[in-house]
């Protein structure tokens, strides 16, 4: 999934009338401060990041005129948000709101369907008033009418013309979030005007990475956004889902689950994982380079365990594959294996013939790959 910058999220979302409000993109403190003093008014410089949380880590400042703009530019896009610092800010104008609420679109993964999400809190403080949350399955095949959003959308609680307003920009969002094929669309806060008015104080687009294929305008957004994390880059570089972690035994192994599992059972042992990595996606030598590559330029680890499984996978030529790798590239780190599958007396025998066993036991791999780490992190300098 790639989440998209508050910027580019309301550049898309104002195509489909929803109510954004005006804002300039600025890179630098000079620029910032001309904007400032183009709104006229006290303004909002927010860090451009694709993450949430700005307003809590500092990333979004008010500014009274255009020489406090200036200076929350340099400070906005000096944090560092989980793992990523700005190097642009989008300042637009500071609205007082009479009320702020929650609305957005999402896939839910336990229904199974697109879901309308409602709550009459907003803000940083939508999370803690999870029991404010409503929710309002979207029928696919259903002709989503504003008539149909007025009717099921539980709007309660909001004055007549509120609700209308209120249901028709819901009608747009669901509109958007089918259009851009989205995974979440979210208006967090959705603020209400002194005049009546809504607006997108902060809006998110998470697009699926798996439908921007049909969408090379939004492939662009998403290729020139920057900064970006370094997993969604190795996502479409490499086809690998790799997420790096804190600890030290780098995992390199075949679908989420199984990943998963080996995490859990190193977290058991009183370790941890240095990574999320895995190469279901592409198991072929240019796959298994690739994840070779990512763990030996992690700087903390400690040993490196290579864990797939599978009835039908040939074991036998993944044990080849890395043997061919470590030939190509030497590595120090103490390695373990854990490979189940079709021709697994060969792969075990390939593996032994360079001097490595292969583990044939999940727990007892796990087991290993901890200890060897252990003794790694002992001897090291």
């Amino acid at each position: 999934m790639a989440q998209l910058t508050e910027h580019l999220s309301k550049g898309l979302l104002e195509r489909f009338n929803l109510p954004i409000g005006s804002g300039e993109l600025v890179d630098s403190s000079a620029s910032a401060s001309a904007a400032a003093a183009r709104a006229a008014s006290p303004v909002a410089v927010k860090a451009q990041i694709p993450v949430g949380s700005r307003g809590r880590s500092g990333a979004i400042i008010r500014a009274e005129g255009p020489t406090e703009a200036a200076a929350a530019f340099d400070v906005v896009t000096g944090i560092s948000v989980d793992g990523l610092r700005a190097r642009e800010a989008r300042v637009e104008p500071w609205q007082r709101m009479l009320d702020e609420l929650y609305l957005a679109v999402s896939f839910d993964s336990i229904l199974q369907a697109p879901v309308l999400l409602f709550s009459r809190v907003g803000g940083t403080d939508v999370e803690s008033h999870s029991e404010s949350l409503r929710i309002m399955p979207i029928p696919i095949e259903h002709e989503l009418s504003f008539s149909y959003v007025r009717e099921h959308a539980d709007l309660s609680g909001l004055a007549s013309a509120a609700a209308d307003s209120l249901a028709a920009i819901a009608h747009d969002l669901i509109h958007a979030f089918f259009a851009l094929e989205a995974r979440t669309i979210e208006l967090n806060p959705l603020g209400q005007l002194e005049n009546g008015e809504w607006i997108a104080v902060d809006a998110r687009v998470i697009l699926d990475d798996n439908a921007l294929f049909r969408h090379p305008d939004l492939q662009a957004l998403v290729d020139a956004m920057s900064p970006r994390r370094a997993e969604d880059i190795v996502r479409e570089t490499t086809r690998l889902e790799f997420v790096p972690l804190d600890g030290a035994i780098a995992v390199i192994s075949g679908g989420a689950g199984m990943t998963m599992a080996v995490m859990d059972l190193i977290a058991d042992r009183g370790a941890a994982a240095a990574c999320f990595l895995d190469c279901s996606a592409d198991v072929t030598p240019r796959g298994y380079r690739a994840a070779l590559d990512l763990v030996l330029n992690m700087p903390q680890i400690t040993s490196i365990l290579v864990s797939v499984f599978g009835g039908l996978t040939r074991v036998d030529r993944v044990a080849s594959t890395f043997i061919d790798l470590l030939a190509g590239t030497p590595v120090e780190l103490p390695l373990t294996f854990r490979l189940m599958g079709t021709n697994l007396r060969e792969a075990d025998d390939i593996l032994a013939s360079a001097g490595l066993d292969n583990h044939h036991r999940l727990e007892a791999a796990v087991d290993a790959a901890v200890r060897s780490g252990q003794r790694s992190r002992e001897v090291a300098p």
